[in-house]
C-alpha cells in the first residue's frame, strides 16, 4: 500500500499528490515518513506545504532536518507550515532555525516561529522573543508575548510590562497574561524579578 502511495506522489496532478500526503500522514511507518520528506521538494508549493503539515501531524519526528531546510523555501506558506511542524517536533535542533525565522520577511512565518518557540523549553529563545515584542506586526508581538508567558523567564518582565502599552489590544491582553504567568511562577512577590513588575504605577 505504501509503495502504491509513494508511486502516486509522481502523479502529474498536484491535487492527487496532495491527497496522497493526507493518506501518508495517517501511517506511522518509516517509508511513509520518508515519502513525506521527499514531497518537501515537490514542484508545487501547495504540495510542499501539505508535506510539512503532514510531518507536523506525525510530530515532526524523523523529518527535522528536512523541515529546517523548508524554512528557507521560496514560498512563505511552506515556511509557515515548516515552522508549525518544527514546533511540534521534540528536537532541540529546531530551536536555532526557528529563532532565525523570527526575522523572516513574512509576518505569518514570524508569528508561527514565535508560537513554535513557545512550545520549546529551551531558554535560548527568550531574548529573541523579547526583541520580537517590537515587531511591526501585532500578531507577531502578541504571539511573542504568549510564548514568553509559557517560558516564564524573569528576563522578559520589563519588556512584557512595556507591552501593556501596545497600541493593539490583543498584544496587551497576551502581555497581561504572560505577566500573570511570571507572578504565578514566582509566588506573587518574586525574588529575581525586576522591582518594576510589582510597582503600583
Amino acid at each position: 500500500m505504501i509503495q502504491a502511495l509513494r508511486d502516486a506522489l509522481k502523479d502529474e496532478d498536484s491535487k492527487v499528490r496532495e491527497q496522497v500526503l493526507v493518506a501518508l500522514s495517517q501511517i506511522d511507518d518509516p517509508p511513509a515518513i520518508s515519502a513525506l520528506v521527499e514531497a518537501l521538494k515537490d514542484q508545487s508549493w501547495q504540495v510542499r506545504a501539505n508535506a510539512a503539515n503532514a510531518l507536523g501531524l506525525r510530530g515532526g519526528r524523523n523529518g527535522v532536518d528536512a523541515l529546517v531546510g523548508a524554512l528557507k523555501d521560496s514560498t512563505w506558506q511552506v515556511r509557515e507550515q515548516a515552522a508549525w511542524a518544527l514546533g511540534l517536533a521534540g528536537d532541540a535542533r529546531a530551536v536555532d532555525p526557528l529563532i532565525d525565522a523570527l526575522r523572516d520577511e513574512s509576518s505569518e512565518v514570524r508569528e508561527k516561529a514565535a508560537w513554535a518557540l513557545g512550545l520549546k523549553g529551551n531558554r535560548r529563545s527568550v531574548e529573541p522573543l523579547i526583541t520580537a515584542l517590537k515587531d511591526t506586526s501585532a500578531s507577531v508581538r502578541g504571539m511573542s508575548a504568549w510564548a514568553l508567558g509559557l517560558k516564564s523567564d524573569s528576563r522578559a518582565a520589563d519588556a512584557l510590562k512595556e507591552a501593556l502599552k501596545d497600541s493593539d489590544k490583543g498584544v496587551r491582553q497576551k502581555a497581561a497574561w504572560a505577566l500573570g504567568m511570571l507572578l504565578m511562577k514566582f509566588g506573587g512577590a518574586p525574588t529575581g524579578l525586576p522591582d518594576s513588575l510589582t510597582e503600583s504605577n
